[in-house]
Order: structure tokens, then sequence, then C-alpha cells
């Protein structure tokens, strides 16, 4: 029932990398992708303590900044300093690294899909099946595009982006928690508009490059 959580990112980045034209960028995803799993598992290490130590607020709207730590702002923060480690910021501020940082992005955040699948294995609820998987999905696609403008615009004037990026990683986080709220219809609606604004996002960006 899980597999579709672990598919979900792996696949991604085959369809973004069947849309890769240039044998050059062909090699540099598969190596920014490589990357990115084997700086997954010490940034999952990382990660762990929070995840098996910290019990969420059930039944409580605060469960929503639960999640967004959770799935959100910890992984995606750690993926941020681990691509910092592995290649920098020099090409997202030149404007040529937005698909090698999806590539590593996918590449980082399935290992975290993976522990995703092993912790909620007896759950089999739509919401970690579908819902989760695939907002993290997308999310992989639209950050790296904001995170290419922090790179641009330089600090303090990028904070907005990464403003940007909190805000949309919080909608995805309160469309999850609906889910265990009995707001099941609602969480869907904020899902699928999220999930289509970020794919759209990325989308875009990828229709830029060549």
């Amino acid at each position: 029932m899980y597999a579709f959580t672990l598919l979900a990112l792996p696949l991604g980045f085959v369809i973004m990398y069947a849309g890769v034209r240039d044998p050059g960028q062909k090699e540099s995803a598969l190596r920014s992708v490589f990357k990115g799993v084997v700086m997954g598992i010490p940034g999952l290490l990382l990660w762990l303590p929070y995840a098996l130590l910290v019990r969420p607020s059930w039944g409580s709207f605060a469960l929503s900044l639960a999640f967004l730590l959770r799935y959100w702002v910890l992984p995606f923060g750690l993926m941020t300093g681990a691509y910092a480690l592995a290649r920098g910021f020099r090409g997202l501020e030149r404007g040529t690294d937005y698909r090698a940082a999806v590539a590593f992005g996918l590449g980082f955040l399935s290992v975290f899909q993976a522990a995703h699948a092993v912790m909620h294995w007896a759950d089999r609820y739509p919401a970690y099946v579908l819902v989760l998987p695939v907002t993290l999905a997308a999310s992989a696609f639209a950050y790296p595009v904001l995170l290419e403008e922090t790179a641009i615009d330089g600090l303090p004037e990028g904070l907005r982006w990464l403003a940007a990026a909190l805000g949309g990683f919080f909608l995805a986080a309160v469309a999850l928690a609906l889910f265990f709220l009995k707001l099941e219809w609602l969480g869907l609606v904020l899902a699928v508009l999220y999930t289509a604004g970020a794919l759209y996002l990325g989308i875009e960006r990828l229709g830029r490059r060549p």
C-alpha cells in the first residue's frame, strides 16, 4: 500500500530526467540525485530524534505546526544545508542549477519518504499514503525555484522568497492536518490547490531551461 509513497519522488526524477535533452545536464542530474540520496542518510539521522520523540497534538490545530516541522521545515532545511555543502549556491545565483537542485532534493527527500513509509506502515491512512507523498513531491519542484530566487537576490532581500516557501509549506501542513481533524474534504481541496500551484511553479521554471 505504501508503494506510491516510496515511488512518488523517484518517479518525479524520472519525469524530469526524461525532459532533459542536453547530455551534460543529464549527467549532472544523475550525479545530483545520487549525491542527494547519499547526503539524505545523515540528514535522516539528524531528523529522526525529533520524529521519534516529539508527539503531535492530535485533535488540535497545533497539529499543523507539528506537521510543518516534521515533514517540511526540518527536511527541507536539512536539504538546503546539504545542498550548500554538496554544490554550493553559485550555480543557483547564475540561474543555471535549478534542475540540479531539483534532482538533489528528490534524491535527498526520497530517503525521508522511505522513513515515512516505515514509520506509518501500520496506519495505512490515505493522508499518509497519498496526500503526504504528493504534496512533498510537488514541494520538491517548487522549493528550488524559491531557493534560486533567494540566491539571486541575496540576503536580506532574498528572505521574502524563503518566507513564501514557508507559507506554502504551512498550507500543505494544514491540508494534511485537516484529514486528522475530521475535515477531509477541506484538506483535500487545500492539498489539490497546493499541489497544483507548486507543480505549476516548478514546471514553469523547467520550461525556461534548455
